[in-house]
């Protein structure tokens, strides 16, 4: 099983999962985007390239990795993915009191703009930070409302996956 952040274009991130099965010589995935399940077969006409059949429609699609990146082209729009091992999960309802204490970078990258200060609250899916990697925006937020601690990052500085970036106060109902 594979798992990546999602950033699609003009989107929230997503964490995706996939996990490779077997029918009958043809390829098909379980994916996981943010808990929701989709069915995914695969049809490569040559490396990198192929057909997706997805809830029934068809989409070519064109990809190319390199490293822990994976820019997938779908429908006329790229998509980056980057694989996650070890890095620390987006919060959730599920997720730890720690992990939904802390936001983490879920990609390398610079961090072009933080939108918070410390002391200041925030709604659920408020963007709190945009980090550049790969001429890419990713907008972070948190799942939950709260108010931040701490911030671990500023403008300009370059982060590794996983950095902290900042330290939240959650109210303990969320």
């Amino acid at each position: 099983m594979f798992r990546y952040w999602l950033q699609p274009e003009g989107a929230d991130t997503a964490e995706v999962t996939l996990e490779r099965i077997a029918l009958d010589q043809q390829e098909s995935l379980h994916a996981h985007i943010d808990g929701r399940h989709v069915e995914v077969e695969v049809e490569s006409t040559g490396p990198g390239d192929g057909w997706l059949r997805i809830a029934g429609h068809v989409y070519p699609f064109i990809v190319t990795q390199r490293d822990d990146k994976m820019l997938v082209w779908i429908k006329g729009r790229t998509h980056l993915l980057h694989r996650v091992n070890r890095s620390p999960r987006r919060a959730s309802a599920g997720a730890t009191a720690q992990q939904r204490r802390e936001l983490a970078a879920p990609m390398p990258g610079r961090v072009l703009k933080v939108l918070v200060e410390a002391g200041d609250s925030f709604e659920p899916h408020q963007p709190l930070i945009v980090i550049e990697s790969m001429k890419t925006e990713m907008t972070i937020s948190a799942p939950h409302a709260g108010t931040v601690k701490s911030l671990s990052c500023e403008t300009g500085k370059l982060v590794e996956m996983g950095a902290l970036l900042a330290t939240l106060d959650v109210p303990d109902d969320e």
